[in-house]
Order: structure tokens, then sequence, then C-alpha cells
């Protein structure tokens, strides 16, 4: 979905909050001549406790560019929402959870919804070593958009450098 947000950019325009990355917002739009026009938002959800944590934004980011890449424009595809949006809240969590376990399920699911998870696929790797599901994944998203992640150094980068260490 493409829309045009005028003035949002602007100090003073009460869109500029609503309208940020990561934001969950509730919107009204109105027909444009070429792009439909945000007129009134709603923010839901501003996920502060993702904002917080440098390690958490990049696998937000991560997540986007796999939600982008594995998709149509202007298709409708509810599940898949569904499934990055239950990724965000699980990444805004207060309390500590695995996100490494939490980022390989997040890219299976989406690779199974978009139909692009092989029938065996859980049969090739032990679940439980989150490194190996990791590499399947990575080798299957890779072979799927016929290229690398571009948030993925990204990640890898903040990963070695922030990663929350276990208590």
């Amino acid at each position: 979905m493409v829309l045009r947000a005028p003035g949002a950019k602007k100090p003073t325009s009460r869109k500029t909050y609503h309208l940020e990355t990561f934001n969950y917002v509730q919107f009204l739009a109105a027909r444009g001549k070429n792009f439909d026009i945000i007129t009134e938002t709603k923010t839901l959800s501003n996920f502060a406790v993702l904002r917080s944590s440098l390690y958490n934004l990049s696998l937000g980011f991560y997540a986007c560019e796999l939600v982008d890449r594995l998709t149509r424009e202007e298709e409708e595809n509810r599940m898949v929402f569904d499934l990055f949006l239950e990724f965000l809240m699980r990444l805004n969590a207060e309390t500590p959870l695995d996100l490494d376990g939490q980022l390989r399920n997040f890219e299976t699911r989406l690779l199974d919804v978009c139909g692009f998870w092989p029938h065996n696929g859980f049969e090739k790797f032990d679940q439980r070593d989150l490194s190996e599901w990791g590499r399947f994944n990575k080798s299957l998203i890779e072979w799927v958009l016929e290229g690398n992640i571009k948030s993925e150094g990204f990640l890898n980068s903040v990963r070695d450098s922030v990663r929350p260490r276990p208590a």
C-alpha cells in the first residue's frame, strides 16, 4: 500500500509523531489523483521497549526487509501482517525472550505463509540447534530472493556488540 502524508515532515504536523517506523497506527485515507492521502492518524502502539534496544531495532529492521522482499506490493496478506505484528510485540516485551529463537520462528513462519517453506523442511535439521536452523533459513531466503538480505550485516554487527548476555 502506497500512501502520501502531505505535511507530515513539518515539525508542527500532528501526523509527524504517528507516522514513524515501527508505529502501529490506525488511519483514514482519502482518494488522491495519483496516490491516496492520509488524512487522520491514531497510534495504537509505538513499541517503546523495542525502540529502546539497538538489538531489538536491528531485528525489527531485518523482519521489515524480509516482509518487504518476500511479499508483493499492493497484495493484501492478513496472515503476514498478523505474523509481523506478533513478532514486533515479542520484540517489545519487557521480559527478556530468546530473541534468536523468536527470529528463527518468524523467518520459518513467514516463509511458510508466503509458500516458500518446503514440506519436509523440519526433517532437514534439529530445530533445537538455532545456528543450524538459522543457516537453513538463511540459505532458503537467499535462494528465494536470489540475493542477500541487506539488513543482515547490520543485524550481525549489532548482535556481536550489544547482544543481551544470559543471566
